[in-house]
């Protein structure tokens, strides 16, 4: 079993459903601090937590604010 701190980094373009959420900042965290080779896309609810994340992260994160429920938000997001 591999434990997460082996876990090779993210690459590429990530979408995380939640992302401005606990487990979706402590994500983003370790990958800025890790500097993985990675742009975030953030699907969330929440308006507040999506400022707060691009005055953090800058350029690195896109937020997107929808519900992962909706389809037309999720195709908008592809």
């Amino acid at each position: 079993m591999t434990s997460l701190g082996t876990l090779p980094p993210l690459t590429g373009k990530i979408l995380l459903t939640g992302g401005s959420g606990f487990l979706g900042r402590a994500i983003i965290r370790r990958a800025h601090r890790e500097q993985w080779p990675c742009k975030f896309t953030v699907l969330s609810r929440d308006e507040e937590k999506h400022w707060k994340l691009r005055d953090q992260y800058g350029l690195s994160i896109d937020c997107v604010l929808g519900d992962v429920r909706d389809y037309h938000t999720l195709v908008s997001v592809f």
